[in-house]
């Protein structure tokens, strides 16, 4: 909790994704954070991918991505070579363009809350093993967690400037930008 209060959501996510990509050996990997206004995954941040991951992904059971199902289902989904696999959708597809062979989709929840996805690639086929899952397990809820205090943390701060209702900034932004500026 410390942690997300201190750093904001991008900061957080950039960090915790670079550091899990190095421990677990991968070469790329995303974090999204589940709007539940929305009920979608909405992509928070990403490494090592040569393009843009989708912006947005549909959870439940339709959902046509491999992380959109894993996070409906709160369990996490592994493919071992995705070249083996028939995947559904055009963003899963393109994993295997790009010359991935591994894909990892955990679903980062906090009790049964879903907080959000980690989706990890490698080129190596096989590459997630016994241990990566047990470390996985084990941060899952700390990771849930800070998600979701630096959304609320983002929230709030966005609340404290704006007007709910016309959402246009109000007198307190106004008069924090001319002390900053003056």
């Amino acid at each position: 909790q410390i942690l997300s209060a201190q750093l904001g959501l991008a900061v957080l996510c950039d960090r915790v994704l670079d550091r899990l990509i190095s421990v677990l050996n991968m070469q790329a990997g995303a974090i999204f954070i589940f709007d539940d206004r929305e009920g979608e995954l909405l992509r928070a941040a990403q490494r090592g991918v040569p393009g843009p991951l989708p912006a947005r992904l549909t959870v439940g059971a339709v959902a046509s991505t491999l992380l959109g199902r894993a996070a409906a289902a709160g369990t996490p989904q592994v493919l071992d070579d995705v070249s083996a696999v028939d995947l559904q959708s055009e963003e899963d597809k393109v994993l295997r363009t790009w010359g991935f062979h591994t894909l990892l989709c955990y679903p980062l929840t906090s009790g049964k809350r879903l907080a959000g996805g980690l989706q990890l690639m490698s080129r190596r086929a096989g590459a997630i093993s016994a241990n990566a899952m047990s470390l996985l397990q084990a941060l899952n809820e700390e990771l849930a967690l800070a998600l979701q205090n630096a959304v609320t943390f983002d929230r709030l701060s966005t609340m404290t400037v704006t007007d709910a209702l016309t959402g246009l900034h109000n007198r307190r932004f106004c008069e924090e930008f001319v002390r900053k500026h003056l």
